[in-house]
């Protein structure tokens, strides 16, 4: 499978599917046939192919580890054993993933679910990348994005053991796509999405500052973006310290708790 077309920078740009088989005679006709009819499917309906590949991509990787593993893996074992305290914070890690392993289990009971939990989330960050990159690239540019994240064990593999790394997934790829279309568009609804993934980002992992620091320094040095700082700010920060507060009260009434892997 080769890409015809040249990459266009921001503008956004159209794909071709060309298969590489036609070019090489020899090949049994009617192989060549059906990958030259399933091309013409995905760059005719670009978006049934992306829903074919999610719905793919959570089923295979909900009833794998359903059928093999005989335990849960570790990362939710512990879910389950600090998720029954409800804490708004906790001496290791944020409370998010561990929250929601709680209200999964209990609303069905399955260690199926915990793994359909992890698969829901990764999918909800591919929606998001494929808003993101659609503007950009076209939809088979955003399908071939997606195809290439879903080649990294982060994805798939890693992301059956629900914790901090995959609940982070989405509100990354939110506060991807929420700070480009803000900068173009300037819309108080993106940046209220903006502060929303940062603040709820926080509750996931407290890597966030990774994050969060080179999306300041891009509004600080970028002429462009300075020019819309100003108008963000009420939005953006406002529902960003109104989640935060919650983690702050927390580390308030708990001064003397270790916090050594606050870093992660």
């Amino acid at each position: 499978m080769a890409w015809r077309g040249v990459p266009c920078g921001f503008r956004p740009c159209k794909l071709r599917l060309r298969s590489p088989l036609n070019r090489r005679p020899g090949h049994d006709g009617a192989n060549q046939e059906s990958l030259r009819a399933l091309l013409n499917i995905i760059e005719r309906h670009p978006g049934a192919a992306f829903a074919a590949l999610l719905l793919l991509h959570t089923v295979l990787w909900t009833a794998l580890p359903a059928a093999l593993y005989i335990n849960l893996p570790l990362d939710l074992i512990e879910a389950r054993l600090y998720g029954r305290e409800w804490q708004l914070g906790y001496d290791k890690l944020p409370p998010l993933p561990w929250w929601l392993v709680e209200i999964t289990y209990r609303i069905f009971g399955r260690d199926l679910f915990l793994y359909l939990l992890s698969q829901a989330v990764v999918v909800i960050s591919f929606v998001v990348i494929w808003m993101t990159a659609r503007p950009l690239v076209g939809p088979l540019g955003a399908l071939a994005s997606v195809l290439i994240l879903d080649g990294l064990h982060y994805f798939h593999y890693t992301a059956q053991k629900f914790n901090h790394d995959v609940i982070q997934l989405p509100f990354w790829a939110l506060a991807g796509f929420s700070f480009h279309a803000a900068l173009r568009g300037g819309r108080l609804l993106h940046w209220s999405i903006l502060g929303l993934s940062v603040g709820l980002a926080l509750w996931a992992k407290y890597f966030v500052a990774v994050l969060a620091i080179p999306l300041v320094l891009f509004m600080l040095l970028n002429p462009a973006a300075r020019r819309k700082r100003n108008l963000s700010r009420p939005a953006r920060f406002s529902i960003t310290k109104i989640i935060y507060i919650f983690t702050v009260l927390w580390m308030r009434m708990n001064p003397k708790r270790e916090r050594s892997d606050s870093i992660e």
